[in-house]
Formats: C-alpha cells, sequence, structure tokens
C-alpha cells in the first residue's frame, strides 16, 4: 500500500517520476521489511513487489489516453504513443529515460539565462 501512495505522488512527476517512484517503493521496502526470508538484492519478494506497485501512475495515463479518445482529439493520443516509442529505444540501447528527459526539458531554459 505504502509503495502505491510513493507511485501516485512521485510518478505523476513528469521526467523521473517513475524510476524516482520505484527507486523509493524499493527502499521503503528494504526499510520497513524486519526479517525477509530471501535478503534483498537475491529475490526477496518484498523488493520485486514493491517497485512494481509504482505502477498506479500507468493505469492513470491509460485512463487519460481513454479520455482522449473519448474526446476525439487523436493528436494527444499520437503523443503520447510516440514518448512510449522514445522511452522504448532509450531503454533499448542502455540511455537513462530521466536524465535525457530532463535534459531536453532544461536545457533550452539554461540556454535563454
Amino acid at each position: 500500500m505504502r509503495a502505491s501512495g510513493i507511485g501516485t505522488i512521485i510518478g505523476a512527476l513528469p521526467g523521473t517520476g517513475g524510476d524516482i517512484a520505484a527507486l523509493l517503493a524499493y527502499d521503503d521496502a528494504k526499510r520497513s521489511t524486519k526479517n525477509p526470508k530471501v535478503p534483498f538484492g537475491e529475490g526477496a519478494k518484498e523488493g520485486l513487489i514493491a517497485p512494481e506497485a509504482v505502477l498506479i501512475p500507468l493505469i492513470i495515463a491509460l485512463s487519460a489516453v481513454g479520455t482522449y479518445a473519448i474526446q476525439n482529439n487523436p493528436s494527444h493520443i499520437y503523443w503520447m504513443l510516440g514518448f512510449g516509442v522514445f522511452d522504448y529505444f532509450l531503454k533499448t540501447y542502455g540511455f537513462q529515460v530521466g536524465p535525457v528527459i530532463l535534459g531536453v526539458i532544461l536545457g533550452p531554459m539554461m540556454d535563454s539565462m
């Protein structure tokens, strides 16, 4: 339940929200589990379940896609799919998605200063 709460609050942040939420959920599970049957880092079920519980923002995003589809505005759906494909290729080629997106968003702001 705590990991879902972390995922809902932190995971909703644009850019690195999902990555940070997964790390925080794992850390919270590691700190709150007193005696795991299997050590963390070797397959403790608490450490596997907590980062996956942050998928609530994904469900919210899918709901948003459904809402855009109802409004008959396909450009919103194309934007969502485009970002998904971009995210897939970044992860496939070993790039950290969060820093790349932050650089894309914050880079022009830093240049204008």
